[in-house]
């Protein structure tokens, strides 16, 4: 149950019920299982290596590389979403398991967030990061002639600005070398690529401004630090991943981007996901995404043709595309008639989606009030939470359904309002609170 706020108790609980107890078949879980477990025995993970220190604050990365990997191998650099202000590199590692099963080395990086240092620190972070692969290329196998950096949201404009920095840019004087700071190619999911038109007017958002602060020349950091400031010939290769109903990353973003590398004749691509917000595609979408990312580094020569046939299928069984809509007891206009999973119950939603993955900032487990059990505290973007709050406030009494992949698991009663954060609790052991977490942070 949640412990606080009351409403949203049976919500969340379902929630933990649908991730736990997913329906598989059993010769799914097994091979499942087996999966899992010769990734475990393929990979050595070396976890928070240092490899910055500013501002008196440690930016830690984790490594996974082959077990048995004699010479370099092609390795993707993951860098997290949050909007710069959250997120973290360990409710990331869902994202990182296509190229883990595809057989690359994996760096998945943190940075500061604007709790610590405002812009531009995590694009210099991730900056430093590039270089620490690049000087550890020989110690770790990496194949610098085939590195891929990518992320989700934050970390798409992140892996953007990565690859397609110079050095005249100035943002590399944290970790001061002489190497070449060169990427294969860019994998970007919905990444911001104009700061500056998130600052203020139509597309102002809240995490953006929060990112520049009060400094006095914020526009002039926020050009800075936008991708579309840099685009020129001679830089990667780039795919864009970007839903057309966006509504945290203009769509217009990803198009910008596309036509600027078209017209300074840089190779690119950008996949339109129609009807996509923020993320949480469909198995489908997220199929399609996968696919052209790999006939992308395929056509670039990054990655082989028969190095990952798996990816795809991979990526789009870690996804867990989960929703949140107002439902009725009652058939009226405009409401779609559901079923709710076991118990059969009829329900009719609303079409409006009020909470997506996207919407999550962060699930995080703790202990527990019993001694050996945890618990998971989940915290919700400021947009999302008033947007949340005031829809549930003018449906108490009513059902609230919980969907993953389109279907309803659980349509519970709204008692109160809901707040911006909530404590799942159901004695818990930590391997299984740690699942649900990753699950509930799956972007």
């Amino acid at each position: 149950m949640l412990r606080k706020p009351a409403p949203f108790s049976s919500i969340l609980a379902s929630l933990v019920v649908a991730i736990i107890l997913p329906a598989v078949a059993h010769a799914q879980f097994v091979e499942g299982a087996a999966r899992a477990g010769d990734l475990q025995n393929r990979f050595r993970i070396v976890s928070n290596i240092t490899y910055l220190t500013a501002n008196n604050y440690e930016a830690k990365l984790d490594v996974y590389v082959p077990r048995n990997q004699s010479g370099p191998n092609p390795t993707v650099i993951y860098i997290h979403g949050g909007g710069w202000v959250g997120g973290a590199k360990e409710t990331s590692w869902l994202a990182i398991l296509p190229f883990l099963e595809a057989g690359w080395s994996v760096v998945n990086v943190e940075y500061r967030l604007a709790r610590v240092s405002l812009a531009p620190a995590a694009v210099e972070d991730c900056r430093c990061a590039l270089r620490w692969v690049i000087r550890n290329a020989k110690e770790y196998n990496f194949d610098i002639s085939k590195l891929v950096v990518t992320g989700h949201s934050a970390g798409g404009h992140l892996s953007l600005t990565t690859g397609m920095l110079p050095a005249s840019a100035g943002l590399d004087r944290q970790c001061p070398g002489i190497e070449e700071l060169k990427v294969a190619a860019i994998v970007n999911w919905f990444g911001i690529t104009d700061v500056v038109d998130l600052l203020d007017g139509p597309n102002s958002q809240s995490y953006a401004v929060a990112w520049l602060g009060s400094m006095t020349n914020r526009e002039e950091v926020a050009k800075r630090t936008s991708p579309l400031t840099y685009v020129r010939a001679g830089i990667p290769p780039i795919i864009t991943i970007h839903g057309d109903a966006d509504p945290t990353v203009p769509y217009s973003h990803a198009v910008r981007l596309h036509e600027a590398l078209n017209k300074a004749g840089v190779p690119n691509q950008l996949v339109t996901i129609p009807g996509g917000k923020h993320g949480g595609f469909s198995h489908d979408e997220t199929t399609r995404a996968y696919t052209a990312i790999r006939e992308f580094l395929i056509k670039h020569g990054v990655m082989k043709a028969s190095g990952s046939p798996s990816i795809e299928k991979t990526a789009a069984q870690a996804q867990i595309r989960f929703e949140l809509r107002r439902a009725e007891r009652e058939p009226a206009k405009d409401l779609v008639e559901a079923a709710v999973e076991r118990s059969g119950e009829r329900v009719y939603l609303h079409k409006e989606v009020l909470l997506t993955n996207s919407d999550i900032v962060e699930a995080r487990v703790v202990e527990g009030f019993t001694l050996g059990d945890f618990s998971i505290n989940v915290s919700f973007t400021r947009e999302a939470t008033e947007r949340v709050a005031n829809a549930t406030a003018q449906h108490i009494g009513k059902p609230m359904a919980i969907l993953f992949d389109g279907k309803v698991v659980s349509a519970p009663i709204v008692w109160e309002r809901l707040s911006d954060r909530a404590q799942i609790s159901g004695s818990f052991k930590k391997e299984e609170a740690e699942r649900i977490a990753n699950g509930i942070n799956s972007k």
